[in-house]
């Protein structure tokens, strides 16, 4: 009798001892920021100067957070936004430009990860949308947007290791290692705005067009093109893994 006395007290402790586990998860977990399918902005954008769009240069006067449906994505207070990330073949057309008042919050989060090239371009284009969709642009519009990037905007050929940010492993900001090489800048020509203009009327035409279809597009107009057949697959530099998932 002794024996299973011992042996029920020593089951009833693995069970509580199970349960306080399961429940310290589900604290963890609920504590976590919740990331809806289109995304959010938990913070309001504030700049140091409230006119500063008139000077092509606004500096963060607070961090600014965008949570993605897979990714959190942190931009600095004190960085600096200037629209360099976006190409002059959507600016005075589509947009008028990057301060554009729908257009400016994903603009923020575009600019930095292009300048901090943590993640690969692919996710940084693709954030981008959901940025501008997650601030109420219409999916058509915001499809046209995506396309001007993925034609004319910068792309890299390797990442470098970031450091985490407020939000843990998911939100991966700033550089701890050296700039990249294989960069892409910004392509302003006027090539790229008749590849976009060409590509644009396909997808205008088109409601339903997924992101997918319309990368494809992109990558069937321009042809043989290392940084797009790379895609969402890079190498982190200095002796990194050639795959990663940040």
């Amino acid at each position: 009798m002794v024996f299973l006395e011992e042996a029920n007290v020593h089951i009833f402790d693995l069970l509580e001892e199970k349960m306080r586990s399961t429940f310290t998860f589900l604290l963890l977990l609920l504590s976590s920021p919740i990331v809806f399918a289109g995304g959010s902005f938990p913070q309001d954008l504030k700049f140091t100067n409230a006119n500063c769009a008139s000077s092509g240069i606004c500096i963060l006067a607070t961090d600014f957070v965008f949570i993605g449906p897979n990714l959190v994505w942190q931009a600095d207070k004190g960085n600096k936004t200037d629209g360099a990330s976006i190409p002059s073949l959507l600016q005075g057309g589509i947009i008028g430009n990057s301060f554009d008042e729908d257009l400016i919050k994903a603009a923020v989060i575009h600019d930095h990860y292009c300048d901090r090239r943590v993640r690969s371009w692919y996710k940084t284009h693709r954030v981008f949308y959901d940025a501008l969709v997650a601030d109420g642009m219409s999916k058509a519009r915001a499809k046209l947007l995506y396309t001007g990037v993925l034609v004319g905007g910068p792309k890299w050929l390797t990442v470098i290791q970031g450091k985490s940010c407020g939000y843990g492993q998911a939100c991966i900001n700033n550089t701890v290692g050296v700039p990249t090489t294989f960069i892409k800048g910004t392509d302003h020509s006027d090539e790229a705005k008749e590849r976009f203009e060409k590509i644009a009327e396909q997808v205008e035409q088109n409601d339903d067009i997924s992101l997918e279809e319309i990368f494809e597009l992109v990558k069937q107009e321009v042809g043989p093109d290392s940084f797009l057949d790379a895609g969402d697959t890079l190498e982190l530099r200095k002796g990194f893994p050639s795959q990663i998932k940040q």
